[in-house]
């Protein structure tokens, strides 16, 4: 408990419990709060209005309270030890275990897509952008990219920036020399006629050394501060110029951008976004608006894009989810395409195209036929056998934009109402007969170290007949080791032309029990067997001993 003595109240400290992975302590934590008499505060306190409690002396010595308490809990005299490395937590994160995959099924489309964004009229839009480039023969747009045919200087002229910016783009930096980019004086980086890289700071160039030297285009980032007149500079997301003073510390905005290249020199992917503070609102510290966005690269008509014969060779990749959003692309929805092949879709009597979500809504094609219109983000499964043929076929999927409305805009971020629209994990499966279509299993007991699971599978039939065969339901060690079945039960079952339901238990004697200290996961097995016992279909899903656990989207 920790007391100030510039007003009378109590901050109580509440260590929370560490975080840990297999055995491995990540973080630990704590919390203060602050209880008053007030009712007001009602669980927060805003800087203004009816929840404000707090006079801006309290709120100093509050953060003062969080800091002597953190310097003694974190055991770091100056508050600036790293929280966890950002290499550990990347590495860490790829040893994280895929979920389970089904085995024996023909699924199809993996999730590298091709995506684009449109709205009508963004071709005359990208053109009249591109033409404020296009000041000389000396620089042309070609390539997708803008180069310099001999030495020249370009400026481009930006709304005014005058709080906080960030300015994003390539460059050739490892193929030319004798070269600068200023973003008003406020920052500038460059490389001399000796080849050596160099950062301004106060007048004064700085040279460094990056770490490696690609082929190609290399990706440049600025931060600009103009509260402080400071900037961090970035090559390749290594952070060269760390909180550098302005190279002309005078600064008050930035309006304008200046490249002095030599020939040969060439930018692309220019992205520039400004945060200018608003003060009417507590509430909605900052708008956000980007003042420059530019690939170089016209806007092609979308065309027939649904059809298989399109020609998508412009369209970007990206893996699913996919998202698409923000002020810079308002009103532009996201259209999505997918080719595969079938060899014969007659052995096949159904498609089951699953939808993990279409946010907030869209539309679905097959073929250059629209097969569906989606309403919600809610998961959807859809058999789209009728619409698809032997050899090349294509899904296609149009997710509309989205702006929230006024009242909707989260508080305490920005003012911006195009949250985002996205298509969550697809995937299609060819079926032939019966198939088992879900799986939910959970832990209904434990004595001990002995757990009963329950097991209900739902499968179904797709012929007019019976289908005769087993079920084989097995749970064996799945994580962090894989191991040998250690519970099965077999189930005979006739399936009708009907969705069917079979509830089982397994009894797992010495059941490891999951901790956050020691997490263990067990694979359940669910395999169907026709007469002859073939297994013919599978669905797997893993779970935990003592907690209940619902079936992934597989």
């Amino acid at each position: 408990m920790i007391s100030s003595r510039a007003f009378r109240f109590f901050i109580l400290v509440f260590p929370l419990l560490p975080i840990l992975c297999q055995g491995q302590t990540i973080s630990n934590s704590f919390k203060i709060r602050h209880f008053s008499n007030n009712s007001n505060a009602n669980g927060e306190t805003d800087f203004k209005r009816k929840t404000s409690v707090f006079t801006d002396q309290q709120r100093i010595d509050f953060l003062n309270a969080y800091a002597t308490y953190g310097m003694i809990f974190w055991k770091d005299a100056n508050l600036n030890k790293e929280a966890y490395p950002l290499e550990k937590a990347v590495n860490l994160s790829a040893k994280i275990k895929s979920q389970p995959q089904h085995q024996v099924r023909s699924r199809m489309l993996t999730d590298e897509w091709s995506r684009k964004g449109y709205k009508p009229g963004k071709e005359a839009i990208d053109a009249a952008e591109l033409d404020k480039w296009k000041v000389s023969g000396d620089v042309r747009v070609e390539n997708g990219a803008l180069s310099f045919n001999k030495e020249t200087q370009l400026i481009n002229h930006v709304d005014a920036q005058n709080w906080r910016c960030k300015l994003e783009t390539d460059i050739n930096l490892f193929e030319v020399k004798n070269f600068s980019i200023s973003l008003d004086n406020c920052a500038e980086f460059g490389k001399d006629q000796l080849g050596k890289f160099y950062y301004t700071v106060n007048g004064k160039k700085v040279f460094y050394k990056p770490k490696a030297q690609p082929k190609g285009l290399v990706n440049i980032k600025i931060d600009l501060d103009f509260t402080t007149r400071r900037y961090n500079f970035y090559v390749q997301d290594q952070l060269i110029g760390d909180y550098a003073y302005f190279s002309d510390t005078t600064s008050k905005a930035f309006t304008k951008l200046v490249i002095n290249g030599p020939a040969g020199f060439k930018l692309d992917n220019l992205h520039g976004t400004g945060y200018k503070r608003l003060t009417a609102d507590a509430h909605y510290p900052f708008d956000i608006t980007t003042f420059v966005d530019e690939d170089f690269s016209p806007a092609k008509p979308l065309g027939e894009w649904s059809e298989v014969a399109y020609n998508a060779s412009d369209w970007a990749t990206d893996k699913l989810p996919i998202v698409h959003g923000g002020e810079c692309y308002k009103k532009e929805d996201l259209y999505l395409r997918k080719e595969f092949e079938i060899k014969d879709i007659k052995e096949f009597k159904a498609a089951n195209l699953y939808i993990e979500s279409i946010t907030p809504s869209g539309i679905l094609y097959v073929n250059g036929k629209t097969v569906e219109v989606i309403h919600n983000p809610a998961p959807v499964t859809i058999d789209i056998r009728k619409y698809l043929k032997p050899g090349k076929n294509l899904v296609a999927i149009k997710v509309d934009s989205y702006e929230v409305a006024p009242e909707q805009v989260m508080t305490h971020t920005s003012t911006d109402k195009h949250t985002g629209w996205f298509a969550g994990r697809i995937h299609l499966d060819l079926l032939k007969t019966a198939y088992i279509k879900d799986v939910f299993t959970y832990t209904e007991s434990i004595s001990g170290v002995r757990a009963e699971q329950v097991i209900k599978v739902d499968y179904r039939n797709l012929t007019e007949s019976k289908f005769k065969g087993k079920l084989r339901i097995s749970v064996s060690p799945w994580f962090p080791k894989e191991g040998a079945v250690i519970a099965s039960k077999e189930v005979l079952y006739d399936v009708m032309l009907i969705d069917q339901l079979n509830v089982s238990k397994l009894v797992i004697e010495n059941a490891a029990l999951w901790t956050a200290a020691n997490p263990q996961l067990y694979l359940v097995k669910t395999e169907r067997l026709d007469a002859a016992g073939k297994v013919v279909g599978d669905h797997l899903v893993t779970t935990e001993d003592n907690v209940r656990f619902l079936s992934f989207f597989l």
